[in-house]
């Protein structure tokens, strides 16, 4: 069986703790990010891609910040705060040719011409390794190293389960990806209601177990990590 690095990141993966598509695919983010601000900071490609993502979004522009990278980020955020001073000095003086009214009102044009233009670049790799790692479940999920380890895990969060059964290549592998989230899922569940049977004042008493940190699972698993 010829297969990508990716089938076996995901095995790793599985073995700790949360969704383990989640966990790869910050770990690819964050070192597109870290090629970008350590190799590429002078790349005109890199700099007409941030003028016209209008840098970073929110969640990437703060994994962006990290010791080390003060230079590369000013030097690329330079590029940006320019490219916005120029859209919005451009746009205001060719709205004040046509009338001050053109300024005001939802369809304002300065509004709209800063709005991004492309896609952040980190936001690019996510959903491409999202893609990735969604395709090798939906082919490969029926070969035993991998459905053991997804069995053993945490499970996927809602977002990447979905994204996995909608790729799968065929019912037989739907159904199996399926079959195994609600495993998972049911023996959430019922962790869930014996944290909830623990917490009751009558049974404080009793240890918590694997249950106690149920409730944050919970949230990571349905919400995504």
């Amino acid at each position: 069986m010829q297969v990508s690095f990716g089938y076996y990141d995901l095995i790793e993966a599985f073995s700790e703790s949360g969704c383990a598509v989640c966990r790869l695919v910050k770990r690819d983010v964050q070192r597109h990010l870290d090629a970008i601000l350590y190799e590429h900071v002078t790349d005109p490609r890199i700099h007409k891609h941030f003028r016209a993502s209008r840098g970073l979004c929110a969640e990437h522009g703060q994994m962006f910040i990290q010791p080390g990278g003060a230079l590369g980020i000013a030097t690329l955020y330079e590029a940006v705060v320019d490219e916005l001073i120029k859209t919005a000095q451009s746009t205001t003086d060719l709205s004040l040719t046509r009338g001050l009214s053109r300024l005001l009102g939802k369809n304002n044009p300065v509004s709209d011409a800063l709005s991004p233009a492309q896609t952040c670049i980190a936001c690019e790799t996510e959903a491409d390794s999202e893609a990735r790692y969604a395709e090798i479940l939906g082919e490969h999920i029926r070969e035993e190293k991998l459905s053991s380890a997804y069995r053993e895990s945490d499970g996927l969060c809602l977002s990447h389960f979905r994204h996995a059964v909608t790729n799968a290549k065929s019912a037989e592998n739907a159904k199996l990806l399926t079959a195994i989230q609600v495993e998972i899922w049911s023996k959430l569940r019922d962790e869930l209601a014996e944290f909830r049977r623990k917490y009751d004042f009558q049974n404080v008493a009793e240890i918590m177990g694997a249950e106690g940190d149920s409730w944050l699972r919970a949230v990571r698993l349905v919400g995504g990590e």
